[in-house]
């Protein structure tokens, strides 16, 4: 015989003891007290099911999700750059761009960053249209980079200098963590210690006895996402950057299934 088929009558043996009645419709609109036996054994299977006893695939056991949320500051971001340009011929101002974009990138790597850390990110030429839009008055030329700054110190001085280089339009910062895997493994075992918790409370509440872990299913969605700073105006005169990391959240989520003893 299922354990769980015995957890149901015992549920309803209690319920039943502690007076929980239902009230029935009468004769004439009339309401009485009865059934106490039947409805205790009805609400206690809700109470199993709604509480985790029996999984909605009526596994047996207690089904119980946990999830621990870690606050971790970045040790890591991603500089996004850019050059605008505009000229009347997509020639000029791909010259103009390339030229403008060549002294951002070496000023980056006067600064100690590596090759292996600046990528360019996006490159686009685009005619402008006249008012009355019958023809082509110039083109544009938008070249972006991507910068990974590993000392997060340095993020506001490589920002600022990239400007004064000539960079003159910015995708922004995003914030990360360079082993983002240990924090993902930490936040997972707080939600395994979350999930005990859980059925620890049920079993107690329910008056049984926890059993050994009978599964875990790890449902976090992937890798901790990096956290967006604000877009960033660019200005040849600006000041150096300031900026402010807070920090990351990495979420652990898993489902465990207890057995009951």
């Amino acid at each position: 015989m299922k354990r769980h088929t015995l957890i149901i009558p015992l549920l309803a043996a209690a319920l039943t003891g502690l007076g929980c009645t239902t009230l029935a419709p009468g004769a004439a609109g009339s309401r009485t007290v009865g059934g106490g036996a039947a409805s205790a054994t009805s609400r206690a299977a809700e109470f199993a099911r709604a509480s985790g006893v029996v999984g909605s695939s009526g596994t047996e056991g207690i089904h119980v999700p946990g999830e621990a949320t870690l606050a971790i500051a970045p040790d890591m971001a991603t500089v996004i750059t850019g050059v605008q340009t505009r000229a009347a011929t997509a020639a000029e101002a791909q010259a103009e761009n390339s030229r403008l974009m060549t002294a951002v990138i070496a000023q980056i790597k006067a600064l100690g960053v590596n090759d292996r850390d600046i990528q360019t990110s996006g490159l686009s030429i685009n005619p402008t249209a006249s008012r009355d839009g019958t023809g082509i008055t110039g083109y544009v030329v938008t070249s972006q980079v991507s910068v990974t700054v590993r000392d997060m110190s340095r993020v506001g001085h490589i920002l600022d200098s990239a400007v004064r280089a000539g960079a003159n339009t910015a995708g922004g910062i995003r914030f990360g963590l360079t082993n983002s895997v240990a924090a993902r493994e930490q936040a997972t075992a707080e939600a395994v210690k979350d999930a005990q918790r859980r059925a620890k409370t049920i079993a107690n509440a329910a008056g049984i006895r926890l059993g050994p872990i009978v599964s875990i299913t790890d449902e976090a969605a992937g890798m901790p996402s990096p956290v967006a700073a604000p877009r960033l105006a660019m200005a040849a005169d600006m000041a150096s950057v300031p900026v402010s990391p807070g920090e990351v959240g990495v979420i652990g989520r898993v489902r465990v299934v207890f057995s009951i003893s």
